[in-house]
């Protein structure tokens, strides 16, 4: 019979990896070697150690950095308007697909100065006008109420934004002034590129980017229309987003402004707080 003979050297626990060769009479000694395991305590310790030093290093920071208001605000602007072109470059990717004539983050003029348009698009019986929204979280609000509000982290932060609806109506009529004299339907749209949900009331609303197809389907709401006539209309728009073009930087300014509590320029009068203007992207929260 095998017997197994364990020995323990300095009183160190045994472990599996100090096991030696077999004894000349079959039996099997066990030796445990302090020395190694020492070795390998000292090692398994430091790295517990630099794991210790570094959380506590984590913890330091977040004791004793601060960020003021502004540049916290600042980075929160940029972030999200990453946030908001990423959706608007999936809406255009969609449109794309589709085959639809469309431009993509456009300058119009408008009776108030000039406005920033996500998309337009030429589609088989009408001018539609889409405003995106990368949201997540949940979303509530009415259709005509003027801020919608994200629900996140169940429910214990909430962030009240401008309803993208009421945003787009101005939209909407900056192209309906672009067209005037064009006997050819426009509609808005509102498309969701982000991972929220939304209430019931908005649900009917806001289209899914992966509906989005769904727009081009025929309405007879909207008429029917000759494609020379709606040709005509979308060529004359083509034309008007150029020759706005140049005051992109001049709508920017006015963004500031209104950001920063400045008063604007003695010709601007609109209530952005009632138009929804805001800049490029700065109307996405977390997604």
């Amino acid at each position: 019979m095998t017997r197994l003979y364990i020995g323990v050297q300095a009183g160190v626990p045994l472990h599996a990896t100090s096991i030696k060769g077999v004894g000349a009479n079959g039996d099997l000694p066990v030796v445990v070697r302090a020395g190694l395991l020492k070795h390998r305590s000292r090692r398994y310790s430091g790295l517990a150690m630099a794991m210790d030093d570094r959380t506590r290093n984590r913890d330091r920071l977040r004791r004793t950095t601060f960020v003021d208001e502004q540049t916290w605000a600042t980075f929160s602007e940029f972030k999200a308007g990453i946030t908001g072109r990423k959706g608007e470059s999936a809406v255009a990717r969609e449109l794309a697909a589709l085959g639809h004539p469309a431009l993509h983050d456009v300058m119009l003029a408008d009776l108030f100065g000039v406005t920033q348009v996500d998309h337009l698009v030429r589609a088989p019986d009408a001018i539609l006008v889409i405003e995106t929204t990368t949201y997540g979280g949940h979303i509530t609000g009415t259709v005509d109420g003027g801020e919608w509000v994200q629900h996140l982290i169940h429910d214990e932060v909430r962030h009240v934004f401008q309803n993208p609806a009421r945003q787009n109506h101005r939209h909407y009529r900056a192209v309906e002034a672009a067209l005037a004299g064009n006997d050819v339907p426009i509609a808005g749209a509102i498309v969701s590129a982000g991972s929220a949900t939304f209430c019931a009331e908005l649900e009917g609303v806001v289209v899914p980017i992966g509906r989005l197809g769904e727009l081009f389907r025929p309405t007879p709401s909207r008429g029917t229309h000759g494609a020379a006539a709606l040709e005509r209309a979308w060529h004359q728009l083509v034309a008007a987003v150029a020759a706005a073009e140049p005051r992109r930087e001049e709508h920017y300014e006015t963004v500031r402004r209104d950001r920063n509590g400045l008063p604007r320029n003695s010709n601007e009068s609109y209530d952005s707080t009632r138009s929804g203007q805001v800049g490029k992207g700065g109307d996405e929260a977390a997604v």
